[in-house]
């Protein structure tokens, strides 16, 4: 939520409109994309609003929702957990759908405990078993990010305490670019 909200409020001091959306099977939340403190306090009650669902979420309707509400080219920074299961097959193929018409990036929260179990060097057979699982999960996530870079999805995959940073230099190093 915070890097969300210091995201949106650096945009919006840039001259740039921000909107929300939030969902987890259905879509929670829509506020179409406005400048100035408005919208920002507009955001702050919708993700404060937002709470955690144990449901895989509907990445197709999400993003179709989206192309239909939001038809003006942007920057669609999507906040997401690389949990695998049948959902990420999804996300891939409708985030790659934003593509070109907009610029899709994924923000995704790195585990710097699953990076060090996955080099740990096992010391009995549960620590083998760890590391193990580890190195698949992580071996996923890679599959899944090389696979959104392939469709054109910048990607951002980082730890929590760099993550409101990165995603603001990023947005930042893109506008530089004349990317947006």
């Amino acid at each position: 939520i915070n890097a969300v909200l210091l995201f949106s409020y650096v945009a919006t001091r840039k001259g740039d409109r921000v909107g929300l959306m939030t969902f987890a099977d259905k879509v929670e939340a829509f506020l179409p994309p406005r400048q100035g403190t408005g919208q920002f306090y507009r955001m702050l009650e919708a993700l404060y609003s937002v709470q955690s669902q144990p449901v895989e979420p509907d990445y197709a309707g999400a993003l179709a929702y989206l192309r239909v509400k939001n038809k003006k080219r942007s920057l669609v920074v999507f906040f997401t957990d690389l949990s695998g299961g049948p959902s990420v097959q999804s996300l891939v193929t409708n985030l790659s759908a934003l593509y070109p018409r907009h610029l899709p990036l994924c923000v995704t929260i790195s585990d710097p405990a699953m990076l060090a179990a996955a080099a740990a060097r096992p010391r009995d057979s549960v620590a083998v078993y760890e590391r193990m699982v580890a190195e698949q999960m992580l071996d996923e996530r890679r599959m899944v990010l090389e696979s959104l870079r392939r469709h054109g999805i910048l990607t951002l995959d980082v730890p929590a305490d760099k993550l409101t940073a990165a995603v603001i230099n990023n947005y930042l190093e893109l506008k530089g670019r004349s990317r947006l």
